[in-house]
């Protein structure tokens, strides 16, 4: 079951409390919307699919980095799990984070 935070409260919604909660905001936007005069609506409505399409622009440009990442993740790990020496990975301090031994092939076979 996904939960959902709301705010910074510790109370979580289920999947189905957000859709239902999701209902409700829909319903009453349908029900002000006579309120709204014609061009307002318009307006807002323009905004809204202009906003829908730059995050989905932005959306593929992550997928995409995200993407990248794990190949250039990848390429190391390979890089660093058969390089034929030992290796060690340090943080700023100079402590060791990680620590690759060199095994010398078996002679002769």
């Amino acid at each position: 079951m996904e939960k959902a935070r709301i705010g910074g409260s510790r109370k979580t919604l289920t999947s189905r409390e957000r859709r239902k909660g999701t209902k409700k905001a829909r319903e009453s936007f349908v029900r002000g919307k006579e309120d709204i005069p014609p061009r307002k609506y318009l307006e807002v409505s323009y905004a809204m699919k202009v906003h829908q399409t730059e995050l989905a622009q932005q959306n593929k440009e992550l997928r995409e980095m995200q993407r990248k990442l794990q190949e250039s993740h990848a390429q190391y790990v390979d890089l660093f799990d058969h390089a034929p020496v030992g290796y060690f990975s340090f943080d700023r301090n100079g402590l060791i984070l990680a620590a690759k031994s060199y095994r010398r092939p078996a002679v002769g076979g």
